[in-house]
């Protein structure tokens, strides 16, 4: 792992499924990733698209795209996309940084992801999530958001607490990638350092 020098996140929004694009749609001017970052660019795009412009600025730019695990991986491999990303699990970096630097912390085995979780390294390394964001609630909000978009057809018709769940899911991702980040930054700065 190498650190690099800090650069501000391009976010966008990137809709894996068509009965999203609304929802998409309707948050690009109201991002969560705004309360973030005073420079984040939202801008609705294809998970095709997304992942081409990824791949064209990680070889241009030389930069280095983690996953957190090989289920991520594996997802962008079935999306076919002409040009794919090359695509790192951050787990493995994060684990020898654990094993060298950390080598007295135990993990708890997580109901759902064993021990290498995002969760399990977001407490080693103390980065803050507030609470109603990191009880793992993402599957059942996607369910239900879709379920409603399916039935009602748009962003704008969902019921109100169905738009809140939309607005925990985008603050729930920002702060997945955020930390994936994090714990790849401390991790490549920590192994550099040696």
């Amino acid at each position: 792992m190498e650190a690099r020098q800090e650069r501000e996140p391009c976010v966008r929004a990137v809709r894996f499924e068509p009965i999203f694009e609304s929802a998409v749609e309707a948050k690009t001017q109201n991002h969560p990733a705004t309360k973030h970052s005073a420079t984040a660019h939202i801008f609705s795009v294809t998970s095709n698209h997304a992942l081409g412009q990824i791949a064209r600025l990680a070889s241009g730019e030389q930069r280095r795209v983690f996953a957190w695990s090989t289920h991520d991986m594996t997802q962008i491999k079935e999306l076919g996309v002409e040009r794919e990303p090359p695509v790192e699990n951050a787990i493995t970096g994060a684990r020898v940084w654990k094993n060298k630097f950390h080598s007295d912390v135990e993990f708890r085995r997580e109901r759902c992801g064993g021990r290498n979780t995002l969760a399990n390294y977001r407490r080693l390394i103390e980065y803050p999530v507030p609470s109603i964001l990191d009880r793992g609630n993402v599957a059942h909000r996607i369910r239900a958001i879709r379920e409603q978009l399916t039935t009602r057809g748009c962003y704008d018709a969902l019921t109100a607490a169905k738009k809140r769940h939309w607005t925990k899911l985008l603050h729930h991702n920002w702060y997945d990638c955020d930390r994936i980040r994090e714990v790849v930054m401390r991790a490549a700065a920590d192994l550099e350092s040696e």
